[in-house]
């Protein structure tokens, strides 16, 4: 089998799952050669080792198991990230909490140093990129999985990164368990947000990756529930806040709800749209 035969194989077979982004991309973990080596290689004959590896990567695309954790990594934002299936998977969408949050600390804080905060941090994705495109912060990242904190250890080391606190516990618990914390300029959260009983997640999605970090409680909406209660101990409110939340496509009302019916009156709601118009973050500010 040549590279060519491995390429349109993949691309026939899994046309449905497959974007040619991911045939490359597994071709490169197969066969450890870069982009420009397959392209330039196409004519080259697969050992029988590589054969062996490649015919392993089809069963498993067979049982659409998530490219992601085939090849471990995931593009997002501007760098590659190591995942594995003890966190989520990144989602493109998700890197614009990455954008609000820095142009946030770039207008406010380029003169001195931040507090950060990403709750549910998962493989570390959004807070190890503010980290490492905005270096002067304090950065704190939780999670209540040992597991999803070891993956993002992973990732602070590939990204070179210092300054970043890993924490274990329960959403804000680490910290309202505390008598004194550094209160956050910046918090970024990704939370679970899924209903148990949503018909609609994808069923390779609710298959294989952690249910830890999909689904909630209270149909879906527990991490706003407790965000609106407690934010206002967390933040400091001597100084330019910023709190960017996530949230499903249809969560929309029920939140904007919650936070309408909590939130201090010195402090602002703002609602944005991703990509396709569907509103899909929150921010909380001051």
């Amino acid at each position: 089998m040549k590279i060519n035969q491995a390429f349109l194989l993949l691309t026939t077979t899994f046309a449905d799952i497959l974007a040619k982004s991911d045939v490359y991309e597994l071709l490169e973990v197969i066969l450890k050669r870069s982009y420009a080596e397959i392209v330039l290689g196409m004519a080259d004959v697969l050992t029988s080792e590589e054969i062996q590896t490649f015919n392993q990567v089809v069963s498993q695309l067979k049982t659409r198991y998530p490219v992601a954790y085939i090849t471990r990594r995931k593009f997002f934002y501007k760098d590659y990230f190591y995942v594995n299936q003890n966190v989520l998977i990144p989602r493109e969408e998700t890197s614009l909490i990455v954008e609000i949050g820095l142009d946030f600390l770039k207008t406010n804080y380029l003169n001195h140093q931040a507090i950060y905060y990403d709750f549910c941090t998962g493989s570390g994705n959004v807070g190890l990129s503010i980290q490492k495109y905005f270096p002067n912060l304090i950065s704190y990242l939780t999670d209540n999985s040992f597991e999803a904190l070891e993956v993002a250890q992973s990732n602070q080391i590939g990204l070179n990164l210092t300054d970043v606190n890993f924490i274990h516990g329960d959403f804000l618990s680490p910290l309202l368990n505390q008598k004194k914390f550094l209160k956050a300029n910046l918090i970024t959260v990704n939370p679970p947000y899924i209903d148990s009983n949503d018909p609609w997640i994808a069923e390779n999605v609710k298959k294989y990756e952690p249910h830890n970090a999909l689904f909630a409680p209270n149909q879906g909406l527990f991490f706003y529930q407790a965000m609106a209660e407690h934010y206002y101990e967390i933040v400091d409110k001597t100084q330019k806040f910023l709190i960017i939340m996530e949230f499903g496509a249809n969560q929309k009302a029920e939140i904007e709800a919650i936070f309408t019916k909590k939130v201090q009156n010195d402090t602002k709601i703002n609602f944005i749209q991703d990509a396709n118009d569907h509103y899909r973050f929150i921010t909380i500010s001051n």
